[in-house]
């Protein structure tokens, strides 16, 4: 990718969670308010983004692209956790911490930023196999990736099913390849402005994201030195290890791209979630998400140039 086209979108994107963490700042952007938009954003606004990314005309190359990316993003996740597992069993990390160590590595922010790049980078196309790869996420994330973080807590919680079968992202993904085999067309006078409504995805996660970074302790976050450990191997050693595999297989130029732009993505949101719902160190949790945003300001950019 030509880092002048990559550079742009990416400084775009950083305004606008500046714009975000400033708001916070002030007091406009409290945790009950980017609490409602973020909820508001994950069940409405990006399964509008993706619906209508996926609804086009049928193609037979499409719909076979569909199940290879879908069988890469879970091979992806599966590989990614074998060597999550290697590397805390090297650095002998506590057990008490192994999980969230797992969790972090693993997951990339593909909601928050993976999708707002697919756009900015790759257009409507990005969010189409975007959306795709996104099944195999949610279900890793909700079944092994909520193990990986309950392991170590004494009073395990149930994994909860429907929340991976009734994820509106899910979902919208599934009615969207519904209309797409079957060439439904969505009447212009409820398209237009849906769309209209899903190009909220970009500023409105950027704000969020930066509303819930000015919460965060910067100084506690910037000294937590297994915070940087875990965001190297989340934003450098991974993502190089697995994409240097999939770059020669033998799959069109998008798909390469579109999991090489999801796997270069800071750590997940739902490290931190996860991490109060299940008892983890919230603390580091906190430290890795903060760290993880800011660096991979400058990773991103690197990793997609070299490897494209």
């Amino acid at each position: 990718m030509n880092f002048q086209l990559i550079m742009p979108s990416l400084t775009t994107i950083f305004i606008l969670l500046l714009v975000g963490y400033i708001c916070g700042k002030f007091g406009f952007a409290d945790a009950d308010f980017t609490k409602k938009l973020s909820s508001m954003l994950l069940k409405t606004i990006l399964p509008v983004t993706v619906f209508f990314a996926i609804v086009q005309p049928f193609d037979k190359k499409k719909l076979l692209n569909c199940v290879i990316i879908l069988v890469l993003s879970f091979g992806v996740y599966i590989f990614a956790h074998m060597l999550a597992i290697i590397i805390t069993k090297v650095l002998k990390i506590k057990d008490n911490e192994k999980g969230l160590w797992k969790f972090a590595i693993v997951f990339p922010n593909c909601a928050f930023i993976g999708f707002p790049i697919l756009e900015a980078l790759i257009g409507p196309d990005g969010i189409f196999y975007g959306g795709i790869a996104n099944i195999a996420y949610n279900v890793y994330a909700f079944t092994v990736g909520i193990y990986m973080v309950n392991s170590t807590n004494k009073q395990k919680k149930k994994i909860p099913i429907k929340e991976i079968c009734l994820n509106p992202v899910n979902l919208a993904t599934a009615a969207g390849l519904i209309c797409f085999i079957l060439s439904v067309k969505i009447p212009n006078v409820i398209a237009n402005p849906l769309r209209i409504y899903g190009g909220l995805m970009t500023p409105l996660s950027m704000f969020i994201l930066g509303g819930t970074l000015s919460r965060m302790k910067v100084k506690e976050s910037l000294l937590n030195v297994k915070a940087y450990a875990i965001n190297f191997f989340r934003l450098i050693f991974v993502p190089v290890i697995i994409a240097c595999i999939i770059i020669i297989l033998p799959i069109d130029q998008i798909l390469k791209e579109v999991l090489v732009v999801l796997l270069a993505m800071p750590c997940a949101t739902m490290t931190l979630l996860f991490a109060e719902q299940y008892n983890c160190d919230t603390k580091l949790a906190a430290s890795i998400l903060f760290i993880s945003n800011i660096l991979c300001m400058i990773s991103i950019p690197i990793l997609l140039v070299v490897l494209f």
